[in-house]
């Protein structure tokens, strides 16, 4: 079993950027699913489209996978912006704040109340104070999230043991499981069965 400072330090490798090796700053991944800072991942775009002088994409700095831009719109400058939030990483960040400080319910701050939260929506990211944790559990989008305890947040192993999935930007309960090299964007299930269902070359990830 892993101790304390051995989890701490895999949560820690987990939200360092590869690049300017910090916590991550607006994290954003590629289709091989590596992620970096927004900042620095557009840094090295500019860096490499002048050195390679190729404007159609460009390798990932870890594994060298190219990602194409021919079917993005706008100039090497924008590339960083259009790609992916990796939410998952977004989420981890939370949970290590919520791990240092007493979290609010995030449902009751939109109509500014400030209200204990007791538990934590693995899926939608977000923490509910026990009435609201009632009412998600009410609605048809949001029956089947898993719910989880604020203690149980708080267990670096829970949040570690949770790591290596990257979930969907338009099915946010999906996990990424498929990647379409037609048009080089990793998505879900679902995505593939309804936009990429006409596509030749769509592989498994696991």
């Amino acid at each position: 079993m892993a101790t304390a400072i051995e989890v701490k330090d895999e949560l820690s490798e987990l939200l360092t950027c590869p690049i300017c090796l910090e916590i991550f700053r607006v994290p954003k991944y590629l289709p091989c699913l590596h992620t970096f800072c927004e900042s620095c991942i557009s840094t090295y775009i500019l860096s490499s489209v002048t050195k390679e002088k190729d404007k159609s994409g460009f390798k990932c700095p870890v594994c060298r996978k190219v990602k194409s831009m021919q079917e993005h719109h706008g100039a090497p400058e924008t590339w960083a912006e259009q790609l992916p939030i990796n939410h998952l990483i977004t989420s981890m960040m939370d949970l290590k704040d919520i791990s240092r400080s007493e979290k609010v319910c995030n449902a009751c701050q939109l109509s500014n109340v400030s209200k204990k939260a007791v538990s934590w929506c693995t899926v939608c990211g977000e923490a509910y104070c026990t009435e609201c944790t009632k009412d998600h559990r009410k609605f048809r989008l949001s029956l089947h999230h898993r719910i989880i305890s604020i203690e149980e947040l708080k267990s670096s192993e829970s949040v570690v043991g949770n790591s290596g999935i990257v979930f969907c930007d338009e099915h946010p309960d999906k996990a990424i499981e498929i990647f379409c090299d037609d048009h080089s964007k990793p998505c879900c299930t679902l995505c593939a069965t309804i936009n990429h269902r006409k596509c030749e070359s769509v592989y498994n990830y696991r």
